[in-house]
């Protein structure tokens, strides 16, 4: 834990200002001189404080308010507004320290002399975001018996080139500044000019003082911002009359230990790592709105890639436009962190996009295109230096799109969807790429032209960016994938271009072109381009054609470009387990563009362009997060695969506090394993069912056999059903309506459920006139009671049940192995009275010696059985079933056992103890009976007293429980245990599946239409309502199954006896030696 002491008069306050786990000396960063630039300080390489609202770099003559711009289109920047906060103090220290303090978001300045010591905390404040803090401490280092004072020199200054201000209060109290920007933005989408309204607490003409006998005094000085003045006067008048100075400063400490607990990395092994890793967080937090705040909700207007505390002269760190950078550089490690700033990210483009119409409009096109840079309307603020990018640099609306579709995945968000206008950013983007896609009949394929990429030196434009085809197109797919929500129908014809664009490719080298016509050999590029085809955007492709695009781009990228182009390399190797061409990379990405003594990040090695440049600061973190970390965010799930390696130094990697739907997770990586901890919400399960592990092939070398269930999903709001779906999905049964309710615990279960009953059923009590009802479509409590019967009555006629059955064509909607198809025929059946019909995977054949089973390195891959099964639940019957898992040695299938398997048509199956007593049970019974249990109607099979004769019995009426009586006998007497059940040993071979819930909500959107299709094109009819209803049939329906195996290797369990004959003889010959050699001893003495 970090503290540090706050002195107010004569008390001390301790404040807990890190995060968990973290030390002091990896949030603290000082020095005791302030880096200049020749007499003067340099402010490019300071730190700035900020809370989304308003933020300054420390001691900087301007302050800057989010979404406050002034100038005209291409010279919009953001206003100036005078610092309140930039004085000093006229003395002459004997000692001086500067501290950042990244944990509670504080700048300290200490000054010291023989008299006095001075601490200023400068701050923006998390509580009030309207408000700036100067929070000053005088404390007396000389005797008492002197008045001191402090000097101060006051920088005031009531004007700004941006802003016409007027002094409408002045006085001890507060003076208040009141002014509109001089220019609008644009006069279509921005009518008025802005207003600002500043609040700030005037300093003492005479300086700070000390009287005579005070040992410490406290200054509290306010400055409070806002467009709105009530807002801004409400903030200034909470902070200097409602409050108690240290209350102000202790409430905004606290906010930052609530954003550090809600998500951090923690380094173990390499404090200067976790420094770096800790203030690009803090740099970019700090520019976000705060996640707790008691001000009013504001429209968020973008993350510049110099901060909000940078941007107010013209051609500085971008005029603090927005860019690319904003979704593509500091959104991913935002998101997974914080899910509720990444909205608010988007939030901004969803804001502005009147202008992205008109924008689309303006070039010809339809949807929203949004600009290449964007301040406060949301209309292009390229400057007229670089018309090129303002016209040919559109893939940021793919960049955008690309950002929603992480945010998708990341939260599955549908409110977000459907009424914060998220779908429609996702589906007017993709409109926008549908319109603009043009088709080339010679190439069979669509292209897009005269675009400018990622490598803003291929100007003036290009045709076919290979990075701005790849956004495009999956824009495009999102907008389909989310369509069963929105309701807003993709075009077949959009869909067209998202599959056939055209990728330039060179099939001499095996490397995708940047654009069509690279030159491979003779291009110097500016940033990371091709690149990022692996990472983020995840495009399908070989490892070789991985490795090559980043070996052949590596060299031909300018040595003087952007921080972040190397986090991507970093990743990129990371990936193909290069690990020391990664490292030295990943150094590479931060290490020549990270200023001391604060941290500040530059945009380029030389310390030239943007300067706190968080773009940097985003790339670097996702080298940490997704390369060492090995997180990949899919619209399907989140995976985990970090490659067992870790950054010079480092031991330990923890990601605490990782946030996916709606589950945060701790995860644990060194240079071996990795741990995911601290699920809120997780679920596990044991596959425990009496027939399951027999059903399981058995395990044997580095084969797998996987047994899978049709299943019935039962909806978890349902008061009677508390488990998990995937729990639901091991445990129910999979038959058709009858004999699930024959086995269901419950008839009143059953009848909560509408289903529909097969013809059979309803003849069988028709022709007994057992029936009190006519309607042939829904079962009566009367009739439920003859279900067994009807059942007993099928079996003992040795009639089929299969047509009670669906198979599995019905519900086997998708299925892979190592990434490979696989087919129904790649499934064995057979019929279980506990499971229902079952399907066997991967089991070793009866009669066969070639090599039919597939192991777990197939095609270099784990051995991933990957399903998605629909189960048609508007015609199954709930079942719910726990029974003890069996226990763990026989290898040897019983006779009888042989006899139930010889059933099951194709697979082997292993011996399973459970099976064996509940035969021998059956065996018994009949003995007693001259019929079995009805239940377990599968064991049927029984042999002849004194024979191997094995005969097929009947079942017992379900109505009359005798074979209950016969069984009771059986189980009391260890002697008839021992006559019947004999075989009934200890089986030595396990197979258990630990069965644990995704977070993630399946089928997920995506592949909502081609569940509906597969489902429309099986024999089972559809519910009535099917046409209006189908999504959300589909959602109660859809089970997604992945099974893998967690390890390779065999545990082998060994029982040997520790004495043997000899040794027990032997031992006891000794010790009776020993006795009475002593006892002798003793006696002699």
């Amino acid at each position: 834990m970090l503290f540090f002491l706050l002195l107010i008069l004569s008390a001390f306050i301790l404040i807990q200002t890190a995060p968990t786990e973290q030390s002091e000396s990896t949030t603290i960063f000082s020095t005791d001189k302030l880096p200049s630039n020749g007499s003067s300080l340099d402010y490019r390489i300071l730190p700035y404080i900020g809370n989304g609202h308003v933020a300054t770099v420390v001691f900087s003559d301007f302050i800057y308010m989010n979404g406050l711009y002034n100038g005209e289109n291409g010279t919009s920047h953001r206003a100036r507004i005078p610092s309140t906060l930039n004085w000093q103090f006229k003395i002459s220290p004997s000692s001086s320290l500067y501290t950042l303090n990244v944990s509670s978001g504080i700048f300290i300045e200490t000054l010291e002399n023989d008299e006095i010591r001075i601490e200023r905390y400068l701050l923006a404040s998390q509580e009030y975001t309207e408000l700036l803090i100067a929070y000053v401490v005088l404390t007396r280092l000389a005797p008492t018996g002197r008045k001191i004072v402090v000097p101060v020199e006051v920088n005031e200054q009531m004007t700004s080139i941006d802003i016409d201000f007027t002094v409408e209060t002045r006085n001890n109290e507060h003076v208040l500044l009141s002014g509109k920007t001089r220019q609008v933005e644009n006069s279509q989408f921005q009518k008025e000019l802005l207003s600002v309204f500043v609040y700030y607490t005037p300093l003492p003409a005479e300086g700070l003082e000390l009287d005579s006998e005070e040992t410490n005094r406290t200054y509290l000085f306010v400055t409070s911002i806002d467009e709105i003045k009530s807002r801004a006067k409400q903030s200034f008048d909470y902070a200097t009359n409602e409050r108690q100075p240290h209350e102000i400063l202790l409430s905004h400490v606290s906010r930052w230990n609530d954003i550090w607990s809600n998500g951090y990395v923690e380094v173990t092994g390499n404090d200067e790592l976790q420094k770096q890793i800790n203030s690009a967080f803090y740099y970019i937090l700090s520019s976000l709105p705060p996640l707790s705040t008691r001000s009013e909700h504001k429209q968020f207007y973008g993350l510049s890639p110099g901060s909000l505390s940078r941007g107010g002269l013209l051609g500085e760190d971008y005029g603090g436009h927005s860019f690319w950078d904003t979704e593509t550089w500091m959104f991913p490690s935002v998101l997974l962190f914080y899910p509720t700033l990444a909205k608010e990210i988007l939030s901004y483009r969803i804001a502005l996009r009147d202008s992205a119409v008109d924008n689309a409009r303006l070039f010809g096109y339809e949807g929203w295109r949004f600009p290449w840079e964007s301040a406060r309307t949301g209309v292009d603020v390229t400057p007229d230096c670089c018309p090129e990018v303002r016209l040919y640099q559109m893939h940021i609306t793919g960049d955008i799109a690309f950002a929603a579709r992480q945010y998708i995945a990341a939260t599955g968000n549908r409110d977000w969807l459907l009424n914060e206008l998220g779908g429609e950013l996702i589906y007017e983007t993709a409109r926008f790429w549908g319109s603009r896609a043009v088709y080339n009949n010679e190439k069979q394929q669509y292209e897009i032209l005269t675009v400018l990429p990622p490598d803003e030196d291929a100007q003036p434009f290009k045709n076919n960016s290979v990075f701005t085809n790849a956004v495009a197109s999956l824009s495009i797919l999102l907008a389909d994938s989310v369509s069963c929500i929105t309701n807003k129908k993709t075009p077949q014809s959009w869909l067209d271009i998202a599959s056939t664009l055209h990728f330039p490719f060179d099939n001499l080298t095996q490397t995708h072109l940047e654009y069509e016509g690279f030159d491979l050999k003779n291009t110097t590029i500016k940033q990371a381009d091709v690149v990022l085809l692996g990472f983020p955007i995840m495009w399908p492709m070989t490892d070789q054609v991985r490795r090559n695009d980043l070996l052949v781009y590596e060299p031909l990228t300018r040595d003087d470009g952007p921080a972040m182009t190397w986090s991507m390399h970093s990743i990129g190797f990371i990936e193909l387990g290069d690990f020391d061409k990664a490292e030295q990379l990943f150094r590479r990405s931060y290490e020549t563009y990270v200023r001391p003594p604060f941290n500040v990040w530059t945009e380029a090695k030389s310390g030239v362009g943007a300067v706190n440049f968080i773009t940097g600061a985003g790339g670097f973190l996702q080298a940490i997060l997704f390369g060492y970390g090995g997180i990949r965010l899919r619209l399907d799930q989140l995976e985990f695969k970090p490659r067992g390696h870790l950054p010079n130094q480092v031991t330990k990697l923890i990601f605490h506090g990782l946030k996916y739907q709606g589950t945060t997770i701790d995860l644990t990586i060194d240079n071996k394993v990795f741990s995911e901890q601290g699920f809120r919400q997780k679920y596990e399960a044991i596959i425990e069912d009496m027939e399951t592990n027999a059903c399981i092939g058995g395990q044997t070398s580095d084969s797998l056999a996987f047994q899978e269930y049709s299943a019935v999903m039962q909806d978890e709001t349902k008061q009677h059903c508390r488990r998990s779906i995937i729990r639901e999905f091991c445990l129910n049964t999979s038959t058709h309506a009858l004999p699930g309710i024959a086995r269901s615990e419950t008839i009143v279960a059953y009848l909560k459920y509408p289903t529909q009953i097969d013809e059979p059923f309803f003849n069988y009590i028709k022709t007994r006139n057992l029936t009190d009802s006519n309607d042939t479509t829904t079962l009566s409590p009367f009739q439920a009671h003859y279900i067994r019967d009807f059942l007993i009555d099928k079996i003992n006629r040795n009639e089929s049940l299969k047509p009670l059955f669906y198979p599995l064509s019905c519900m086997l909607s998708t299925c892979s192995f190592n990434v490979v198809p696989c087919l129904e025929t790649d499934f064995l059946p057979f019929i279980s009275s506990t499971c229902g019909l079952c399907y066997t995977f991967n089991a070793k054949l009866k009669y066969s010696h070639n090599d039919s089973i597939r192991y777990g390195n197939k095609n270099g891959a784990d051995g991933n059985l990957k399903l998605g099964l629909y189960v048609h639940n508007h015609q199954y019957v709930p079942y719910v079933r726990d029974t003890a898992p069996y226990t763990t040695c026989n290898n040897k299938i019983p006779l009888l056992m042989h006899a139930m398997f010889n059933k099951y048509h194709g697979a082997n199956y292993g011996y399973s103890e459970t099976i064996c007593y509940q035969i021998c049970r059956q065996v018994y019974a009949h003995k007693q009976c001259g019929c079995v249990n009805p239940n377990p109607w599968s064991t049927r099979s029984v042999i002849l007293s004194g024979t191997d004769k094995i005969i097929l019995v009947s079942l017992c009426n379900a109505s009359n429980t005798y074979y209950t009586e016969a069984v009771d006998t059986l189980l009391a007497s260890s002697i008839l245990m021992n006559t019947y059940c004999s075989d009934c040993s200890q089986q030595c071979l396990i197979t258990n599946f630990i069965i644990q819930i995704s977070s993630l909500a399946t089928p997920v959107e995506w592949q909502m239409h081609e569940i509906k299709g597969f489902t429309e094109n099986s024999t089972i009819p559809l519910p009535n309502n099917w046409t209006t209803t189908w999504c959300e049939h589909i959602k109660k329906n859809y089970l997604a199954v992945n099974v893998v195996r967690e390890t390779n290797i065999v545990e082998n369990n060994t029982q040997t006896a520790i004495f043997g004959v000899v040794n027990i003889f032997s031992n006891i010959g000794g010790q009776t030696s020993l006795w009475i050699g002593i006892s002798f001893r003793s006696i002699m003495e």
